[in-house]
């Protein structure tokens, strides 16, 4: 995928990529997984409280895509310079968690670029999540654009259906379920492997021809794993 400098508007400049992002080692930026570099550039002037109708926007959306996230904790709110950019890091972690992504922590700044223009994002990516994580990063930066350039917190826009089909791909890819029947098919134990409703039905029947049971149960992976653990 390539990300594209966005053109400025009459009305102002929108956000974008300064350059494509691309995979480094998670450790060089002190996370425990590979991640994603990205850096993004805000225009020189945004409303002082276009964080919080950010968080508003994208919550709402995903609320209604079936997604049970969580609200970006109040101290990440506060008018500061970074706040956008941590905001983008809060809900592309939380897009990648309630999916199934096997994510260990949220994404951090790690470099400031061209004064207070632009920032390096690293972003926690397991490996073949590479292209579902950049869908999600310019998602969220359309709808960032929409609110700098419309100023129009009533647009109707969802999430695109492809958008959550990647990141639930990727889910299916970054998990080791298959290679934990194999496990215990070789011991001679029957496992129980309890799915959300939303698993491929490919990764559903690859457990099962290997002896597995399959409980597909709730629409995201934390109600399964609640249901697992019940």
């Amino acid at each position: 995928m390539i990300f594209r400098r966005a053109k400025a508007s009459k009305k102002s400049p929108t956000p974008f990529l300064a350059r494509k992002p691309r995979q480094t080692r998670g450790y060089l930026h002190g996370l425990r997984q590979p991640c994603v570099l990205a850096r993004v550039e805000l225009p020189a002037a945004v409303p002082a409280n276009i964080a919080q109708r950010f968080d508003e926007r994208v919550m709402q959306f995903l609320q209604a895509a079936g997604l049970r996230v969580e609200p970006l904790p109040l101290d990440h709110r506060e008018d500061h310079r970074d706040a956008v950019h941590e905001s983008l890091l809060h809900w592309l972690f939380e897009m990648q968690r309630t999916t199934g992504v096997s994510i260990l922590e949220r994404g951090r700044i790690v470099g400031q670029h061209a004064g207070d223009a632009a920032r390096s994002l690293a972003i926690p990516a397991p490996r073949d999540s590479l292209a579902a994580t950049n869908d999600a990063l310019r998602w969220l930066l359309q709808q960032l654009a929409a609110l700098i350039e419309d100023g129009d917190d009533r647009r109707t826009d969802s999430i695109p259906a492809h958008v959550l089909e990647s990141l639930r791909g990727a889910a299916s890819r970054t998990h080791n379920v298959v290679p934990m029947m194999q496990a215990a098919h070789k011991l001679g134990i029957q496992a129980t492997i309890v799915m959300p409703q939303t698993t491929p039905a490919i990764k559903v029947q690859a457990v099962r021809s290997l002896g597995g049971r399959v409980v597909l149960h709730g629409e995201s992976f934390d109600e399964a794993y609640l249901h697992a653990r019940a």
